[in-house]
């Protein structure tokens, strides 16, 4: 359950990035966004089957077992517990549940794979950002477009917790989803394709739209077959060295974000809300560096700046590895 939205949107990423390549990023963004917030509305529906509504206190195992198991589905769930009288105090709605339908397992394994398809925008969105703007410019602006979508978990961790202890859980979904729908509406409402492929749009032949497109400014254009282009990338080696930093930074950004709460509660015995704070602290720091480092990669070159990050990251990495002093751990948490 928890792996199935991040394997079905990571993998989409891949397919979607060529597709968008070849007819423009507006369609597949929005078909995306359709699907995913089909998905989450399903995932409530389904939750609204299982949970009622009310709240109760219970013991810390059940609420710590049940938390870590919830936290991927809704970013960090750790927050929305408040520390009680021996007890943590949280809506029924994560603790009281229904004897499950027979095919209650399959729905949410279903709709999680349709949740997931929102991971895939990301990968859309770069080129729809990228044919915008002038190559001298790329550094920028695709950080600051990176840093964006990077600290949407920081500030789910900060929001999500208030909407747990309001609403409840199953009304999270539904408000989760509310906002993909009013997210797909602003785009559909705004959003444009490139020079290229609104000339592609209207007819012209590739060379043509191409030619008109460099009239308008357009600087980067896609190749002439993007699945081509994907082949000819995977034959460069570099493609595959960056992909395993990636698959190993990314990764462990998705993986740091949902366990540094258990970390900071766990292991320096903060309240759950101040771990989801701190865990904040982490994703949110990781868009702004994002977004900083686009400059800095404009101007010293894109294997210097990997260089420096990886560097920072490794001394944060044994900052919290070899310590377990608050503030020293904290530095670790930053530079990470």
């Amino acid at each position: 359950l928890i792996a199935s939205p991040i394997a079905s949107g990571s993998l989409l990423r891949i397919f979607l990035a060529a597709y968008a390549d070849a007819v423009g990023a507006v369609k597949p963004l929005m078909g995306l966004l359709m699907l995913a917030a089909w998905g989450i509305f399903g995932v409530a529906w389904v939750m609204s089957q299982l949970i009622p509504w009310g709240g109760e206190a219970v013991p810390d195992g059940p609420v710590r077992a049940g938390e870590r198991v919830l936290s991927e589905f809704v970013t960090v769930a750790n927050g929305s517990i408040s520390n009680t009288t021996g007890a943590y105090a949280v809506p029924a709605s994560v603790l009281t549940v229904h004897e499950p339908p027979s095919d209650a397992y399959s729905m949410l394994l279903a709709m999680g794979v349709l949740a997931g398809f929102g991971i895939a925008t990301f990968s859309v969105g770069i080129g729809h950002v990228a044919y915008w703007f002038p190559k001298s410019s790329q550094g920028s602006v695709l950080g600051l477009y990176g840093g964006i979508v990077c600290s949407a978990p920081g500030l789910t961790t900060l929001v999500l917790p208030h909407i747990l202890e309001a609403f409840g859980l199953t009304m999270t979904y539904f408000c989760w989803a509310s906002c993909v729908v009013a997210a797909l509406i602003v785009y559909a409402s705004i959003a444009k394709n490139s020079w290229y492929f609104q000339l592609r749009g209207r007819g012209f032949g590739q060379e043509e739209a191409r030619s008109k497109a460099e009239e308008f400014g357009q600087e980067i254009f896609p190749a002439d077959n993007a699945f081509q282009g994907l082949s000819t990338a995977a034959s460069v080696w570099q493609t595959w060295a960056l992909t395993c930093l990636y698959f190993t930074t990314f990764g462990g950004m998705v993986s740091l974000t949902g366990w540094f709460p258990t970390f900071w509660h766990e292991v320096h015995g903060v309240l759950p809300t101040t771990a989801g704070s701190l865990a904040a602290l982490f994703s949110m720091g990781f868009g702004v560096v994002r977004a900083l480092s686009g400059p800095v990669t404009d101007r010293l070159g894109g294997v210097p700046t990997l260089g420096l990050a990886l560097s920072v990251m490794a001394v944060g990495a044994l900052l919290i590895a070899m310590s377990r002093d608050f503030s020293t751990n904290l530095v670790g948490e930053v530079m990470l």
